[in-house]
């Protein structure tokens, strides 16, 4: 399975991909299995599926911050009861583990697959605002995405040079690996939402470029028993994996700066919400 793509959906008109793709996420990795909080797995899985989900997890809980925060209105939040839930139940540690629901991470995230459902449902009703013309969603979440992978390219780059117990290392490495698997996705789904507002900026060939030296090189998978001290396999992989963040952080940052930089053909400035006036923003 390739962990950087998701079936292929056709959404109503009015409905949000990012929307979608964190419901997504969540429901195939919870029907993969959700390893951080199972009890009893060999140490080769304990190491490397639950910090991949780790990973991921950590891209979807800020996306979600994201959608509810445009959604906010004053105190309450447009997006409704079932958002503001969604972004709750998927924040909180990967690892809960409960016999009480209210306490298990997979009850929790299982609720939020729900919750997102609904907000499309929603969405392509028409009860709430779209979102495809949220030039402020886009380019947060581009924030957000720079602050996690800057991140972790922190600490490849420290096991890279120091080395490190071997588990620890492939727990860094298969994390790495969840949060820019979690970037590529987010991506691919921001160029459905945003379109239109990337065509109106002239952004769409950079977005297009950092969607794909996000979403490459995606695939590499160490031996089990290799040192991660960088002369072995594993250690090479850590170099490899954080240069390639280094350049997706470089084409990130272009992201950033031309969507600030372009001008905006509906003669308001860019750090308004709204990059097109909201009865043309289309799904």
């Amino acid at each position: 399975v390739n962990a950087s793509r998701l079936p292929d959906k056709e959404l109503p008109a009015g409905a949000s991909a990012i929307v979608d793709v964190n419901a997504r996420i969540l429901e195939r990795e919870l029907n993969t299995g959700w390893a951080p909080s199972a009890r009893f797995s060999p140490i080769w899985v304990r190491t490397d599926l639950p910090n991949f989900q780790k990973g991921l997890l950590d891209v979807v809980i800020k996306s979600t911050q994201e959608l509810n925060h445009v959604f906010r209105v004053g105190s309450e939040s447009s997006g409704g009861e079932d958002l503001r839930e969604a972004a709750n139940d998927v924040d909180r540690p990967a690892d809960g583990w409960s016999i009480f629901k209210s306490n298990s991470t997979f009850d929790r995230l299982s609720d939020a697959v729900k919750r997102l459902d609904r907000v499309n449902n929603q969405l392509a009703a028409g009860k709430f605002p779209s979102v495809t013309g949220r030039i402020d969603l886009v380019a947060n979440q581009i924030s957000d995405y720079v602050v996690l992978l800057s991140d972790e390219h922190t600490k490849l780059e420290t096991v890279a040079l120091n080395g490190s117990a071997l588990f620890g290392v492939r727990a860094q490495f298969y994390h790495a690996q969840g949060v820019l698997t979690g970037v590529c996705l987010e991506l691919n789904a921001e160029r459905r939402d945003f379109k239109q507002v990337l065509e109106l900026q002239s952004v769409v060939r950079v977005f297009d470029q950092t969607i794909e030296k996000t979403c490459d090189t995606l695939g590499v998978k160490p031996f089990p028993v290799v040192n991660g001290g960088g002369y072995g396999f594993l250690g090479g992989n850590i170099k490899t994996l954080s240069e390639h963040i280094g350049t997706v952080l470089y084409n990130l940052s272009a992201v950033q700066s031309a969507l600030a930089a372009a001008p905006n053909r509906t003669g308001k400035g860019t750090s308004l919400p709204y990059a097109i006036p909201k009865n043309r923003a289309k799904a």
